[in-house]
């Protein structure tokens, strides 16, 4: 059995897939994982298996058409279905009917989630699954053990800071000089008049929201000298102006490496905008701010809003920060938002990497996909990957440095780390086949 997992943003991904792939494993399945664009250009001449995607998207159509005429079960971990827009929108950007019929199955961070896509396929209903996601499974382990080296550099770094987690990349993107409503339209996430209507008034909102958010920080950091404030931008976002941001103020600093587990963990308190890391930082029960100027309710839900402190006046914002970081009480603890499982089910334990497992293996054992490793499929497909890659080149197809900026090198001794924190290691084989595509099997 073959395990072929992709891995788009590194920071965000890489660790929970690779606890996603320790527990395959062990389960006697051999782990394909790389990052995804040279591993789905890889996968055309693999043995057929199981790949792991990370959406249902119109333009994934094509890809998972042809993998499924080679016989391949596919399986999605729906990456952005925790903290994201409201239902028909949702629906219209993130799922095709189309797309649909080719996957196996879809699990969700939560009955939420579930509810949602239920309510808009009812006759794919038996391929939604709640298993919650493997992000979660690792910050309900031992982060000091699993992060160790990761925590002793920033508590070196920083001995006491207070972290905003920015996430504006639709309106302070990488790529600065692209219409982003276009590029959503051209990659099919945008199908129809309404959805463009409502994301264009969102932009106009978040806009707003991010020229508020530069205001706010500075004002911040300029009344706490004696704190750092660190921030943490959304993985495609430019940073020019928070570099510049931090250039001015001595007591600012933006930070981009590592997961954002680590750096929540350290902190005495996140900000954050409608952003997965609220729910993050709940799951560790470290205290939780929002500053929320302007409202969209067309568009947003309100839950990653009430488990914080939630503020929409700038002033009022600012006052209740300043007391926070000179030690006035918090009490919005985790233990007053149990009900949050609906939203991300292994919010409070490890249990999602298991589940997806057993489902997978349940799954390929029914379906008698068991296939081998030929020396003939490696040498196909790093010939048609040159292909690929040399065509790219030559069409100027790809953005190589936004995709460099979303998805650093991986390594083998990278891999090793983690593996050795979730206990692993020493029975497991990596074989680095191609271009930082690696083979992880038992020994």
């Amino acid at each position: 059995m073959i395990l072929y997992i992709p891995v788009e943003v590194k920071n965000r991904e890489l660790d929970a897939k690779i606890l996603l792939a320790s527990v395959a494993i062990e389960r006697g399945i051999k782990v394909v994982i790389g990052k995804k664009n040279d591993l789905n250009n890889f996968i055309r001449f693999m043995p057929r298996g199981a790949y792991y995607g990370i959406g249902v998207f119109q333009n994934f159509k094509n890809f998972y058409s042809k993998l499924k005429k080679r016989k391949f079960s596919i399986f999605v971990c729906e990456e952005e279905g925790l903290i994201t827009y409201k239902q028909d929108m949702y629906i219209d950007m993130r799922f095709s009917l189309e797309t649909l019929k080719f996957v196996d199955r879809v699990y969700t961070w939560g009955q939420h989630n579930k509810n949602i896509i239920s309510r808009k396929f009812p006759s794919s209903k038996s391929k939604f699954k709640v298993t919650g996601n493997p992000r979660f499974d690792i910050l309900n382990n031992d982060l000091d053990d699993f992060y160790n080296e990761e925590i002793l550099y920033i508590r070196n770094k920083y001995q006491k800071f207070f972290l905003v987690c920015i996430s504006f990349s639709s309106v302070n993107n990488f790529n600065l000089n692209i219409n982003y409503i276009n590029t959503l339209i051209e990659k099919k996430t945008i199908r129809n008049e309404n959805s463009k209507k409502k994301f264009t008034e969102y932009q106009y909102l978040k806009y707003k929201t991010f020229n508020s958010y530069i205001e706010l920080i500075e004002q911040i950091a300029k009344e706490n000298q004696d704190i750092s404030i660190v921030i943490r931008p959304h993985p495609s976002e430019n940073l020019k102006v928070y570099k510049d941001l931090a250039i001015n103020n001595e007591n600012i600093f933006v930070e981009t490496q590592f997961n954002v587990h680590p750096w929540i963990k350290e902190s005495i308190g996140i900000c954050h905008h409608y952003c997965t890391t609220s729910l993050e930082a709940l799951s560790m029960d470290i205290p939780r701010f929002s500053f929320r100027p302007f409202k969209n309710t067309k568009c947003e839900y309100e839950f990653p809003f009430n488990c914080s402190y939630c503020f929409e006046d700038l002033n009022e914002f600012k006052n209740n920060i300043n007391k926070f970081i000179k030690g006035s009480h918090y009490n919005k603890s985790r233990s007053k938002f149990k009900n949050y499982t609906k939203y991300a089910k292994n919010l409070y334990s490890s249990s999602s990497s298991k589940e997806i497992v057993d489902d997978i293996y349940l799954h390929l054992t029914k379906n008698n996909n068991n296939c081998k490793f030929f020396y003939a499929n490696i040498i196909f497909s790093i010939i048609y990957y040159g292909f690929i890659k040399i065509k790219n080149l030559i069409f100027f197809r790809k953005n190589n440095s936004y995709l460099k900026h979303k998805f650093l090198k991986i390594n083998e001794a990278e891999i090793k780390k983690s593996l050795m924190s979730f206990g692993v290691s020493n029975n497991v084989r990596i074989t680095n086949i191609f271009n930082e595509i690696m083979i992880l099997e038992k020994k």
